[in-house]
């Protein structure tokens, strides 16, 4: 077998599936286990044009109750 007989076939999301890897990349599916630092690394430039906003996004995608505004200065 040669290279040229090799096919690779790639799959295409549908849009359910691209919009849930969407979510999920966003954190928005479920609460995550992240630290808040970690979180803030992955989507911290979603919400942060209004510095309020982005301190309820961070801590509507975390699971854990240990988020203080006064900690994330």
């Amino acid at each position: 077998m040669t290279r040229q007989d090799v096919r690779v076939v790639e799959r295409v999301l549908s849009w359910g599936e691209l919009n849930r890897a969407l979510l999920a990349r966003q954190l928005l599916l479920e609460r995550s286990e992240l630290a808040p630092a970690k979180a803030v690394e992955r989507v911290g430039g979603l919400q942060t044009q209004y510095a309020p906003s982005g301190y309820v996004g961070l801590w509507s995608r975390l699971a854990a109750s240990g988020v203080r505004t006064s900690r994330l200065r």
